[in-house]
């Protein structure tokens, strides 16, 4: 249960990074996507230009949007009715904290499915 979970949360991570990547790199139309896991929940993210919003019915009710205009990370929680905004440096610092906090063996285990390395964007064709 627990290895599932970590997964899960790798692969959720790396997911929401390619959202944020694909919206900042594409300069496309706003497209929404709605993802499954295993155990059948559904969460669904809203891209657009300046932001991306994830909205999840997990055990909390919980939306997280993404300002990347303004280098915001906005949390609002349904059921305590309450917001959180912290900026991207604060999240780094905490994720980096986390991360020293974790044992070799999982951040081995996140390098060996690629959770934290660079991103890296191809330009595919012309465009059209």
């Amino acid at each position: 249960m627990k290895r599932t979970l970590i997964c899960t949360a790798a692969r959720i991570t790396a997911t929401t990074a390619a959202l944020v990547i694909a919206s900042a790199a594409t300069w496309a139309q706003d497209f929404t996507v709605q993802m499954k896991d295993q155990d059948g929940k559904t969460s669904t993210h809203y891209v657009s230009r300046n932001a991306v919003r994830d909205v999840s019915s997990a055990p909390v009710e919980t939306d997280v949007i993404y300002r990347l205009d303004q280098g915001k990370i906005i949390k609002l929680n349904h059921q305590q009715k309450t917001y959180t905004e912290t900026t991207l440096a604060e999240a780094r610092e905490q994720a980096e904290k986390k991360a020293s906090e974790r044992g070799a063996q999982q951040q081995q285990m996140m390098a060996h499915f690629g959770a934290n390395a660079a991103p890296v964007v191809t330009k595919l064709g012309s465009g059209r």
